[in-house]
């Protein structure tokens, strides 16, 4: 993926996208995955949807299919429902305050600063992709 001169990733997406949920067509030869993200930030006002912006361009350049729940300053945005959890491959949380982890039990889960959803989305994708699963409270991963 190349980069810009500051250091931050940079991704061409040829065509517009629902900047929440994007629901397209599984990568080249039908290897994209399901993701999900929760963004949020304690004010809840501009990083939150620059994170959940960058997270799902860098899914669609990518071939993966993602869904992003915000958490702004008007509440919890595209909620992301059970059924989405279900068939979630891996779930991002960028988030520079608490958020809930429990309905994540059982899936790979990814926790970091909103800051990386915005500066390095593509890499936070793959190393969600790769972590470890989240057995509950208590339970550490699996």
């Amino acid at each position: 993926m190349p980069f810009t001169p500051d250091g931050r990733e940079e991704i061409r997406v040829t065509s517009p996208a629902d900047p929440l949920d994007v629901t397209g067509a599984d990568g080249p030869g039908g290897t994209g995955r399901r993701l999900l993200a929760v963004t949020a930030c304690p004010t809840g006002i501009a990083h939150t949807y620059m994170a959940a912006e960058k997270l799902v361009q860098a899914a669609q350049a990518l071939g993966h299919r993602i869904k992003v729940e915000t958490q702004g300053s008007i509440g919890a945005e595209n909620v992301l429902s059970d059924n989405d959890v279900d068939e979630a491959d891996a779930v991002i949380v960028a988030a520079d305050k608490d958020v809930d982890l429990s309905r994540f039990a059982g899936k790979r889960v990814l926790v970091t600063g909103v800051a990386e959803g915005i500066h390095q989305p593509v890499r936070l994708i793959e190393r969600a992709l790769a972590a470890p699963v989240y057995a509950g409270a208590g339970g550490g991963v699996v």
